[in-house]
């Protein structure tokens, strides 16, 4: 009997959940008990009922997926259940109201002319959210991996920081713990484990199986995810006065980000990246704005090119040394700098660790370094510990004005914000 399957693919953060099932997979000797593709099942496995075609399906998922443009959910650490089919592992998802929302309405349509295998799919509204790691598996695997999980869990965010900064070696001898807001971008039909049809919430229309497997398809969904959600300037967005930006963290010339921070570029067009982000700044800053860039202007063995790619950029920058600044030839480069905006205090540094703090120092400190690998700990504005993390995958790869940082400040009853 045919089967279907409807699932929400993961898209640009892919790799990081891929490296995990690796991991685990290799770690563990498994074989059938590791999923292929990372996704996000919806619906099914189910079956067509008499008198209905792929058409049909295809058209009750369009007629409720044409009214939304993303999907948006956070995938959240671990999580563990049991079944008749052996234990399961998975990457736990956190959908947001888009994601149930849509589940429901097409779960519901989908009911209409399809038959399910699974009791559950009968109530989408109770629907399990999640991205299987290993799955079907006996007692003693289940055991073991979760035993490995626990124990390699407290050294996961030191260990970011290792592999960010060796790109040569990612994932060795450990296990990322993943906690990153997503925004699902395609739904996929498989028919007997095949792509049969994939539709595109940034264009509005179905792909084929060649197309929704093309990599230059996909880097044309990243376009225009990017475009319509604001995160790649198509004109200038200039304040009037001179204006105060800061940001950091742009890693130019670095393939390697794009997979370890799941930043909405195709990871074979690190260029394509390169011009996004220049263009965001030179859209935003004027030639007589001022910046405070944090560190990390680009990843490259070629010491001289950092000072070359500055010049390219809008505004008077004042540059703060990153570890990837390090033996570079950009002039000027300093530590740290403290700077006071309208009564308040702003330590820009590149490192949020207290040792790189200066004593006695009681302001705001305004940092990057750990991009969106360590959300928990280092979100985007966190008023409990007077920081504010400006890495570029945070806000939407533009400088961001202080007076924006000011206000959020003045007017925020404090309330953590992960992203900008």
């Amino acid at each position: 009997m045919d089967s279907y399957l409807l699932e929400l693919r993961i898209g640009y953060a892919r790799w990081r959940l891929k490296q995990n099932i690796d991991h685990i997979t290799n770690k563990f000797h498994l074989t059938k008990e590791s999923p292929e593709v990372p996704h996000l099942s919806l619906y099914g496995s189910f079956s067509l009922n008499s008198g209905y075609s792929i058409r049909d399906i295809k058209r009750k998922v369009e007629k409720v997926a044409k009214k939304y443009d993303k999907l948006p959910y956070f995938i959240n650490g671990w999580e563990n259940r049991k079944s008749s089919h052996g234990g399961v592992i998975v990457h736990k998802i956190d959908p947001s109201n888009e994601l149930k929302q849509f589940t429901i309405e097409v779960v519901n349509e989908l009911l209409q002319i399809t038959t399910p295998k699974n009791n559950f799919d009968y109530h989408p509204e109770n629907a399990w959210f999640h991205s299987t790691l290993a799955f079907r598996l006996n007692d003693s695997q289940y055991d073991q991996i979760l035993r490995y999980l626990s124990v390699q869990s407290p050294g996961i965010l030191a260990s970011i920081f290792k592999i960010l900064s060796n790109p040569a070696s990612p994932g060795k001898g450990n296990i990322r713990g993943v906690y990153l807001p997503v925004d699902g971008l395609r739904v996929t039909i498989l028919h007997n484990s095949l792509i049969a049809a994939e539709y595109d919430f940034t264009s509005k229309r179905w792909l084929d199986r060649a197309d929704a497997k093309s990599s230059r398809q996909f880097g044309i969904t990243l376009k225009n995810y990017r475009i319509n959600q604001g995160i790649e300037l198509k004109s200038p967005k200039y304040h009037q006065d001179p204006t105060i930006f800061t940001i950091g963290d742009l890693h130019l010339k670095h393939a390697n980000i794009i997979n370890y921070c799941s930043r909405p570029f195709p990871f074979n067009q690190v260029h394509e990246m390169d011009q996004v982000i220049i263009k965001n700044w030179n859209y935003t800053v004027k030639p007589e704005d001022y910046i405070f860039f944090i560190g990390d202007l680009c990843c490259t063995f070629d010491k001289k090119l950092p000072e070359q790619m500055l010049k390219m950029l809008n505004g008077h920058i004042t540059f703060i040394e990153g570890n990837h600044d390090e033996g570079t030839t950009i002039p000027n480069k300093i530590p740290y700098h403290i700077h006071n905006y309208h009564g308040i205090d702003f330590l820009f540094t590149h490192y949020p660790e207290p040792k790189y703090i200066p004593n006695g120092f009681n302001g705001w400190i305004i940092h990057g370094h750990t991009h969106n690998n360590n959300l928990k700990k280092h979100p985007f504005f966190d008023p409990n510990n007077k920081r504010v993390n400006v890495g570029a995958e945070l806000i939407k790869y533009q400088p961001i004005p202080l007076k924006y940082i000011y206000d959020l400040i003045k007017t925020n009853s404090g309330t953590l914000r992960y992203l900008e």
